[in-house]
């Protein structure tokens, strides 16, 4: 299993309040490695200085996620040789 907490970086908003924005996501392996995914680029503060946090996710519903994620198995499973009974013409 793999554990997924999200990168966010604080920034000021309207009226001094701080809002967080998402950079991006890090996995923590079952094996101890750990990987970071960014999806935007952090901006450096007025002192030059780039502050990061890491949270739990939060669920996105009552049975939604939980902050692991199963990694799949690799599997030979070829869905493109299979014949379909569809209508497309592709």
């Amino acid at each position: 299993m793999v554990k997924i907490m999200e990168i966010k970086q604080p920034r000021e908003g309207k009226e001094g309040k701080t809002y967080w924005h998402k950079l991006g996501v890090k996995f923590v392996f079952d094996d101890g490695k750990e990987s970071i995914k960014l999806d935007s680029l952090p901006l450096p503060n007025e002192k030059g200085e780039v502050w990061m946090n890491l949270f739990e996710p939060r669920p996105r519903d009552e049975a939604g996620a939980t902050g692991t994620w199963d990694k799949p198995e690799d599997k030979t499973d070829d869905t493109a040789s299979k014949d379909f009974d569809d209508e497309i013409p592709f």
